[in-house]
């Protein structure tokens, strides 16, 4: 893109789109305060900027930041979602150290275990049918001390009884 035109009609980014038209608009003669209230940006922005397109020309208007290297090759990532795939089930910790074990990567944000959970197909929030903790023993103790408690069963109250069961 080395024309203002080129980037208003063929740039994805709202900010690079501003930049030009903001740079054009000074160039046909319409005052910085004016464009400033149709792009809603300062003043400072369109002189910025038009300042910038005389020195360095439409490149300048370009975002400069283009996002850091990925630590997983291709090759690393696409054989960790089918280690993940092959897992029945697994924990961020588990997949960090996996990480660590095969390739001596560690991530300072978990949002990026996360994701590769995710990609792989595989849910951090996954719910499990039964709760694991649950002791079938104690459910039917409990059970019938409720029952010994109150001697009713549950749902089957005397008609005309509102009171609320008391412990």
């Amino acid at each position: 893109m080395n024309s203002l035109d080129e980037i208003i009609t063929d740039s994805s980014d709202v900010r690079e789109v501003k930049r030009a038209l903001a740079v054009k608009m000074r160039e046909n003669g319409i005052a910085p305060a004016q464009i400033a209230a149709l792009l809603n940006v300062s003043e400072q922005f369109v002189s910025k900027w038009k300042r910038r397109f005389e020195q360095f020309g439409a490149a300048a208007l370009k975002l400069a930041y283009t996002g850091s290297r990925a630590f997983l090759s291709v090759e690393q990532h696409s054989a960790t979602l089918s280690w993940i795939g092959e897992q029945e089930t697994l924990s961020i910790g588990e997949l960090a150290e996996y990480l660590e074990r095969q390739y001596h990567i560690q991530y300072q944000s978990k949002q990026s275990l996360y994701e590769l959970l995710s990609v792989g197909g595989m849910s951090w929030h996954k719910t499990e049918k039964q709760n694991p903790k649950r002791d079938a023993e104690q459910v039917l103790e409990r059970r019938t001390e409720i029952k010994k408690t109150f001697g009713v069963k549950r749902g089957h109250r005397k008609p005309g009884d509102n009171r609320p069961f008391a412990r």
